[in-house]
């Protein structure tokens, strides 16, 4: 029996679900979802000082401590450990990556058994993003044991609290069209859910991040975003397959569909975080409740000034209340 076989067998097993159902279940819980931003810090020096200092100006411009509006700074692990022991530095409340495996000792990774032992502060996990598929050759297998480890790893009554699931596709898959394109990103959620064990429970804890690889910048190499219909079809497309494994309850509960992929500041006319997330955007305002931000997080005046943008937006929609 051929993997097509086994997941179509599959996809009847769970029950197919229409695009009505999908959007009806989505919307009907968007008022208590709000707004979550994750800014991936990876391209900060790895010390005490720079973390310091990004924490320190992040919190005189306001990143934390919005209505509605939830903030998480992913560091990578070496970021976490250089840091853990200054007295006065808030460990960020994400880490980027942590083994798929059993605890041990990983090279490049740590387990999250370690992260709840020693990061009393952290409690998120991004999980599978683009550069580690490019550069490390990450599979959806290991991505899958990821989101299963951090699902059911506990210490001392401690959990990880938000599992963002990285999914996109690269320009060459993109190039061949929407249709093609939205199969790949499927069969991503599709296996890496299914793997991992994921039950409709879990989906609390569990959001999905889409990033199609070529709109992220790498170094000076500005990304190029794919057209706003793309981005559109592609995030109902990922709540229908989510739908598909949990169930439409399971995929409602959802805490987070975000956009990343030249996610920029309020002033860059191009391609400003507003025109995906928030009232009023190009895509539709009840579809992306969030953004992950890269190489502009870097900055915190941009990252609050991003954040500012957004609650304009939701104070301008509620009629200034």
């Amino acid at each position: 029996m051929n993997e097509d076989t086994i997941r179509r067998i599959k996809m009847v097993a769970v029950g197919k679900v229409s695009m009505k159902q999908v959007q009806n279940a989505w919307r009907g819980r968007s008022a208590l979802r709000g707004y979550h931003f994750g800014f991936n810090l990876k391209t900060l020096r790895p010390n005490e000082a720079s973390l310091r200092d990004w924490f320190v100006e992040a919190q005189k411009a306001g990143v934390t401590g919005r209505k509605d509006i939830e903030a998480t700074a992913y560091v990578t692990p070496l970021h976490a450990y250089v840091a853990r022991n200054a007295p006065d530095f808030r460990v960020a409340r994400g880490i980027q990556e942590i083994h798929w495996a059993s605890p041990g000792s990983h090279t490049n990774a740590t387990h999250v058994e370690a992260v709840l032992k020693d990061f009393p502060n952290i409690d998120a996990v991004l999980v599978n993003h683009s550069e580690v598929i490019a550069e490390q050759g990450r599979t959806l297998e290991q991505a899958a044991g990821q989101v299963r480890m951090a699902l059911r790893t506990t210490v001392e009554e401690r959990i990880i609290q938000h599992i963002t699931l990285c999914v996109g596709e690269d320009r060459a898959t993109y190039e061949k069209g929407t249709t093609t394109a939205l199969r790949f990103v499927e069969d991503q959620v599709r296996t890496v859910l299914e793997s991992a064990g994921a039950k409709a429970e879990d989906m609390g804890r569990i959001g999905i991040a889409y990033e199609p690889r070529f709109a992220i910048q790498v170094g000076n190499v500005a990304g190029i975003p794919p057209t706003d219909a793309h981005i559109k079809t592609m995030g109902w497309g990922i709540l229908q397959t989510v739908a598909e494994v949990v169930g439409l309850e399971g995929m409602s509960e959802m805490f987070t569909l975000q956009y990343g992929g030249s996610m920029k500041g309020p002033k860059d006319e191009k391609a400003p975080v507003q025109r995906f997330v928030g009232p009023g955007n190009a895509v539709e305002s009840d579809l992306y409740n969030g953004g992950l931000i890269g190489t502009a997080g870097a900055d915190p005046v941009t990252a609050a000034s991003i954040l500012d943008k957004i609650e304009n937006l939701i104070t301008g929609s509620n009629g200034g209340e």
